[in-house]
């Protein structure tokens, strides 16, 4: 790569190399969610068709009337900005995850004959490319909010997405070029010395080693326990409404169990051989670090008024998680196990709840947890 960044035209040819070596592949790897967006996409719009059996002559209205929508309400504003962070989050993580193999260790040599300025903007071209899609859709939602007369939704909606592409563009240069040569093994729990580690050891690795999955699961669960309040305050719901919901939630933290169950297996295989009781054992370290896991959701239906829901979400999604942590480990931490059986359990607990029988539900996740983990580390059925 030195070769091309050493003539006059360095500036081109290193961007050229850093688009071969980062945006094919990035687009490469999520074609398959690329495509089903764009499926969905015109789906939405063959639906509205079939629905009210619309003319064709009219159907470019009520296509367009879709796309005002989008961009004219605050609630798909602030929508299409959340998913938008999740989007420029996950190409840093995967630029970040081609950066610290191997093969491109050379690019921290190659690049560092440029300028730091020069550097830079080759860091803020790529991301600009790989956020394509994005800046597609906010110049049209721009668009369409000058022809409505609310310019100012389209201008937020660019102006954050530049923001976010200079903070992405900014920490890519500052951070991810400093490769480290090799990770050392000291543990994770070393970063936090004032607390009472060995009941806090899940908490403290998945706000240390998983923090991006960690921020993504909250800011999904949150918005949707946002979404659930903004719906009962418009009209009423069922208690059995409420209970899907927590079923969501709770299934939406099954990767962070499983991940740090994986983690205690890898890591602290021995604190199964303490002398203590099944049950201390069972609750040990997984049922303190879950309960501030789940915490934050409760908290915001609390502070809504909703105190009894709270407590029924909190203990709900407790449960779930002691039961994917658990049946992590019974399954051998394959993930694709884990995966396939959770989602045939979660869709029988959804059942169960259209009928009314959510402590049922709730009861077996719990009951089950605890009979993986005889079975798991005390070979009793």
């Amino acid at each position: 790569m030195s070769r091309f960044i050493g003539n006059r035209n360095r500036f081109f040819s290193a961007g050229s190399v850093m688009r071969r070596l980062f945006v094919g592949p990035f687009y490469r790897q999520h074609a398959g969610t690329f495509l089903f967006l764009y499926v969905l996409f015109i789906g939405s719009f063959l639906f509205i068709n079939y629905l009210g059996e619309i003319p064709a002559s009219e159907s470019f209205f009520w296509h367009f009337v879709l796309m005002i929508f989008m961009v004219t309400h605050q609630f798909m504003v602030i929508l299409f900005l959340v998913l938008a962070g999740f989007y420029l989050m996950k190409t840093r993580l995967f630029v970040k995850q081609l950066l610290l193999q191997d093969d491109y260790g050379f690019l921290k040599q190659s690049l560092g004959i440029l300028p730091k300025r020069t550097q830079w903007w080759v860091w803020f071209k790529i991301e600009l490319w790989l956020s394509l899609p994005l800046l597609i859709y906010g110049l049209a939602c721009l668009v369409m909010s000058l022809y409505e007369g609310v310019a100012i939704y389209g201008i937020v909606i660019v102006f954050c997405l530049l923001m976010l592409i200079i903070i992405v563009t900014c920490v890519n240069y500052r951070q991810l070029l400093r490769i480290p040569e090799k990770k050392k093994g000291y543990p994770v729990i070393s970063r936090v010395s004032k607390l009472n580690l060995t009941k806090w050891m899940i908490l403290t690795y998945s706000l240390v080693q998983e923090l991006p999955a960690v921020l993504i699961t909250k800011c999904v669960t949150l918005l949707l326990t946002f979404l659930m309040i903004h719906w009962e305050r418009e009209a009423a719901m069922s208690p059995r409404q409420w209970w899907l919901s927590f079923l969501l939630i709770g299934s939406a933290h099954g990767l962070l169990a499983f991940r740090a169950a994986k983690f205690m297996e890898d890591r602290f295989r021995d604190l199964r051989g303490l002398p203590v009781s099944q049950i201390r054992h069972f609750f040990f370290s997984a049922g303190r670090s879950h309960w501030i896991i789940v915490l934050p959701e409760c908290l915001i239906l609390w502070l809504a008024g909703y105190g009894w829901l709270a407590l029924v979400g909190m203990l709900s999604e407790w449960c779930i998680l002691l039961f994917f942590y658990y049946f992590s480990a019974y399954l051998q931490f394959n993930l694709k196990a884990v995966l396939k059986a959770g989602f045939l359990l979660m869709c029988v607990a959804f059942v169960v709840t259209l009928y009314g029988f959510f402590w049922l539900a709730v009861l077996g996740f719990f009951v089950a947890a605890y009979i993986l983990f005889r079975i798991r580390y005390y070979c009793q059925g």
